[in-house]
């Protein structure tokens, strides 16, 4: 089994020109590129071209008009990297439903937290389907507990149902396409109503503003697919732009950083994202692992985000990598949340990151002085530029 190509030879790049996600999977669908799934190990064990999706993506759909949902209904799936979450999340969209992805438990022993968080997310979204991985299922139950539910299934039992003759359409641009839940850092988790078009416009500042996406590009993620940086940099994105993405599940990463390294090298990547704190688990990984046969030279988008860019452990990062072709300016500092689709700011023209040093006991005052000391001192990323922004007020007039 190979992977996707990098380069479709009948569909081109697109920097997301197109009004609705849906859309942009039917464009894709002409071409050759498309999503690959990969083990801890590193190996390859399932590909799904973007025509593919597309086929599956729409009997899907049939199969929830089956169910005898009503448009905009939400449809609540548990975000497993798999084919199975990805078909079922855009299959709701061509039935004009709203998924709701929500997280997978990546610990053991937090049943309980999870349990409660499942039933929060579900309340919140008032959804009558919950659907995710087989092994998942008692949970799943066990959340829904004081509801009325449609349906609760596992992915094999869902595929199991018969599809309806009929499909009754995605939304349109200015709809509401999924609900994305905040990360919940602050307070609770909150849902909300991402737009085709806010979507969309998000994917065309990412890909352009952001990071200068070109033909040849290849995305290679290790984030989570419920909602943010894996949902919208590394799947939504990649889609929307008509580019292949390679995928490991964020479990397999925790326990194996370097294959996530060892898959930008094998396939050549070029936009890879991670929160500090993934760079640090390399960094650990690396002082004492063989790199012999690792190229990093291709990684020409090494974002940051999710939490505070650390600047030590970014130039610890480059000292190890740059060994194997890794560039300093590869960095991109970027800062993004769920309420605004994703991204709002990158590094400017890709050149690296830069700091200011401010002094940490100023900052307890509101003020920004300089200096401190290494100790005394916190690095703050500087000089953010914005993505492609329309802001609107409540009456919808730009």
């Amino acid at each position: 089994m190979q992977p996707t190509p990098t380069i479709s030879a009948r569909a081109g790049f697109n920097p997301g020109l197109h009004d609705t996600i849906c859309d942009a999977l039917d464009y894709a669908a002409t071409g050759e590129c498309g999503m690959n799934f990969y083990s801890a190990r590193g190996d390859l064990v399932d590909r799904m071209p973007y025509a593919e999706l597309r086929d599956e993506a729409r009997m899907t759909a049939r199969r929830f008009a089956a169910l005898g949902l009503e448009r905009c209904d939400r449809v609540m799936l548990l975000a497993e990297t798999d084919r199975h979450f990805i078909i079922n999340l855009m299959g709701a969209m061509y039935a004009g439903l709203l998924p709701a992805p929500v997280p997978i438990p990546v610990l053991f022993g937090e049943k309980d937290d999870y349990v409660d968080g499942l039933r929060r997310r579900i309340d919140n979204a008032d959804s009558g389907v919950m659907i995710g991985p087989d092994g998942l299922l008692d949970l799943m139950r066990e959340a829904c507990e004081h509801r009325t539910m449609r349906l609760i299934a596992g992915v094999r039992e869902f595929e199991s149902l018969a599809a309806g003759d009929s499909m009754p359409g995605p939304n349109a641009a200015r709809e509401v396409a999924y609900l994305q839940y905040s990360s919940g850092s602050t307070r609770s988790p909150a849902g909300v109503e991402i737009t085709h078009h806010a979507l969309m416009s998000n994917v065309r500042g990412i890909i352009g503003d952001g990071l200068k996406g070109r033909s040849g590009d290849r995305a290679v993620s290790w984030l989570p697919l419920y909602h943010d940086m894996g949902l919208v940099g590394f799947f939504f994105v990649p889609l929307g732009a008509n580019v292949s993405v390679d995928m490991m599940a964020t479990r397999d990463f925790a326990r194996r950083p370097m294959t996530w390294l060892k898959m930008i090298s094998q396939n050549r990547g070029t936009m890879a994202y991670s929160p500090s704190f993934g760079y640090e688990l390399c960094v650990r990984q690396g002082q004492r692992a063989d790199l012999s046969g690792l190229d990093l030279s291709s990684w020409r988008c090494a974002g940051i985000g999710g939490d505070m860019v650390r600047a030590r452990i970014l130039d610890e990062f480059a000292e190890i990598y740059t060994k194997v072709g890794f560039k300093r300016t590869s960095f991109v500092p970027s800062y993004g949340l769920a309420e605004a689709t994703l991204a709002l700011t990158f590094a400017p023209d890709l050149a690296g990151a830069r700091y200011h040093r401010l002094d940490r006991a100023a900052l307890d005052f509101a003020r920004a002085l300089r200096g401190g000391g290494r100790d005394g001192a916190i690095a703050f990323a500087a000089k953010q530029t914005p993505a492609w922004v329309e802001i609107y007020a409540e009456d919808a007039a730009p």
